[in-house]
């Protein structure tokens, strides 16, 4: 039986520094995926070193360390080559990137330089998450020295950065935009939580942090945002209560966002596999069955079923 007051509040669901990579949110998963190969991009890049061959390298680099089966120290001396290779090429908007996937991929306290260095990249542009990295780098395992160093590079004294991550999140509906929020300070929002997930992981309202985030970045149309977080949750955290909606979210958006039902309906059955007994199967499934018509020809059978 159709859970219809449930699928309708569903239907209702409603460059930001930290450029997590991602899937294209509007491409199918079902399509196979050209194999990449790091050390091929490398050695194009030491024949021509030049911005876009250091960009497409940097690029492969990132696709490879954020895949799940690549190993720690493969991730490890990769992107520890292709920093060099930013540094060398003078971007340093490729080394926050490779920072960024340093940090979210292999932990902050394997190398809690790598924190400093990316919260030293975000001040001038981002200070809320540059002063999020360098509290949870304060955190870490590092010289009382270094702990104080941090402190006082913070562009605002706060303790607690929990009340932070909530002020911020009021923010968004402060003089709202196109989008019914403040753009500006949706996004702001949206990196402060991703600055909070790196540098504190392991606190307790991460995974629901990279929830809101994802939930935000949506609301604002940063679909590839969106998506980035949503897999972030489910790969980190695959326990939370969360992930089961992140993965049902992410094919919903596919299919009412961006008209993609095909990608919609990978999620959707991939959701029926692994939770067939979460409070959303119901709609999951029902959504599912109904890919492809339009609103008025689902509420029309949804009347031809109340008759019967």
């Amino acid at each position: 039986m159709i859970n219809l007051k449930s699928f309708v509040l569903l239907s209702l669901c409603a460059f930001m520094l930290f450029q997590c990579k991602s899937e294209d949110p509007n491409a199918s998963k079902t399509l196979p995926s050209k194999e990449i190969n790091p050390s091929l991009s490398k050695e194009n890049y030491n024949k021509n070193k030049s911005s876009s061959t250091a960009s497409k390298y940097i690029t492969d680099v990132i696709k490879v360390a954020m895949k799940e089966d690549t190993s720690d120290d493969k991730k490890r001396q990769l992107l520890t080559d292709a920093i060099n290779v930013a540094e060398e090429s003078k971007s340093t908007n490729l080394r926050g990137s490779l920072l960024n996937t340093y940090v979210r991929t292999l932990g902050p306290s394997d190398d809690p330089s790598k924190v400093l260095e990316l919260a030293n990249i975000l001040k001038g542009a981002n200070p809320d998450a540059a002063d999020i990295l360098l509290f949870g780098y304060s955190k870490l395992n590092v010289s009382a020295d270094e702990k104080s160093k941090a402190l006082g590079m913070m562009a605002t004294s706060f303790t607690d950065p929990v009340a932070r991550i909530k002020q911020l999140r009021d923010a968004i509906n402060s003089d709202p935009s196109k989008f019914s929020v403040n753009e500006a300070n949706a996004r702001t929002y949206v990196d402060a939580c991703e600055a909070y997930a790196m540098s504190m992981p392991d606190a307790a309202d991460t995974p629901l942090n990279l929830f809101n985030a994802a939930e935000v970045a949506k609301s604002i149309k940063s679909y590839n945002k969106s998506f980035a977080l949503f897999d972030w949750l489910m790969e980190k955290y695959p326990n939370d209560p969360k992930a089961p909606t992140g993965l049902f979210l992410k094919g919903f958006i596919l299919e009412n966002e961006l008209n993609n039902d095909n990608g919609a309906k990978v999620y959707y059955e991939e959701f029926i596999e692994k939770y067939p007994n979460h409070d959303l199967a119901d709609d999951v499934e029902f959504l599912l069955a109904n890919l492809g018509k339009s609103d008025e020809e689902i509420l029309k059978m949804i009347e031809a079923k109340k008759q019967q």
